[in-house]
């Protein structure tokens, strides 16, 4: 055996040292890494965290900001609709309003009107509105057993709602009546008044483009010249109402009961009138178009309609036969 190979079966420690040398490097590597790698991690794992708690309190910031304008937009509508209603109170019980021989003070109540509801919300709206109409303002009947106007409870308007906006217009529900109201030249665009009850109501003139009308009772109503394009009158009750010369060009009337109505020169291009009963119902001279949708088996010509283009100008008067 010689001396080399005796060495190294003398000495089986030096294998481990070195094995434990390697060990130790590595080790002394891996926590050089790791070290590093571990703050990089923690300090992305703050910022992240950071991000996440001002994204937080930025949303609980604009909730806040949400509310504190809610409060504010409420108490600047009560502020506008209370002195409003101190206004008229003066006006009713010092200056004789209700009396029939006071133009000036009826002017006044126009005025103040006029320029309350301009910066009234929807909802305050229609609370001016009824307001004006218990108060015996703007028209005003009780309805009897039969659900018509009891003429002995009849009032005569005081105040006039000629241009008076009252856009976007909505009741708490259920709506009241309003039976023989005047809004004759009033602007309800896009007033929400489904079921409403208008019977005998003075609407000549009045704007309702894009008002919700459903399911209301318009009957005996006066609606002469009323502009109605795109409302929804679907299942409305239009019994024995006036609509000469209405423009009622894109409205939905599906369903509603025209029974003994006037349409005479009404505008009713892209109207649907599926549905609709048309008994006895006065349409000479009415426009329609194309697409129209009339009840099954209707022929509008036979019921004296005209047919013009759906996009076309109409002459700007027209003969009631």
């Amino acid at each position: 055996m010689s001396l080399s190979t005796q060495k190294n079966k003398a000495d089986p420690s030096s294998d481990q040292h070195s094995a434990s040398s390697h060990q130790s490097c590595w080790l002394d590597i891996a926590g050089t890494v790791a070290i590093p790698l571990a703050i990089t991690v923690l300090t992305a794992a703050q910022i992240w965290i950071a991000q996440l708690n001002r994204a937080q309190d930025l949303a609980i910031s604009i909730q806040n900001r949400a509310q504190d304008l809610k409060i504010a937009n409420e108490t600047l509508q009560h502020g506008i609709m209370s002195r409003y209603l101190e206004e008229m109170e003066i006006l009713i019980f010092d200056k004789g309003l209700l009396k029939a021989n006071n133009p000036e003070v009826k002017s006044v109540a126009k005025a103040v009107t006029l320029n309350t509801a301009r910066q009234l919300d929807p909802e305050r709206k229609g609370q001016l509105l009824k307001f004006l109409y218990e108060s015996n303002l703007v028209g005003h009947c009780e309805l009897n057993a039969q659900g018509k106007s009891d003429i002995k409870t009849c009032t005569e308007p005081i105040v006039s709602l000629y241009g008076v906006k009252l856009s976007e217009l909505q009741f708490e529900p259920p709506p009241i009546p309003l039976a023989r109201i005047d809004l004759e030249g009033a602007d309800l665009t896009h007033a929400a008044l489904p079921g409403i009850v208008l019977i005998d109501a003075e609407m000549n003139s009045a704007t309702l483009n894009n008002a919700t009308l459903s399911e209301s009772v318009l009957t005996d109503a006066k609606m002469y010249g009323a502009k109605l394009q795109n409302a929804n009158l679907s299942n409305a009750l239009l019994i024995r109402t006036t609509l000469i010369a209405a423009d009622l060009n894109g409205a939905n009337l599906q369903g509603s009961k025209l029974i003994d109505a006037d349409l005479r020169c009404a505008e009713l291009r892209s109207a649907d009138l599926r549905e609709a009963d048309l008994t006895n119902t006065k349409l000479q001279n009415a426009k329609y178009s194309a697409d129209t949708q009339l009840p099954p088996g209707f022929e509008p010509v036979t019921h004296g309609l005209i047919q013009v283009a759906r996009d076309g100008n109409t002459p700007p008067y027209c003969v009631l036969e």
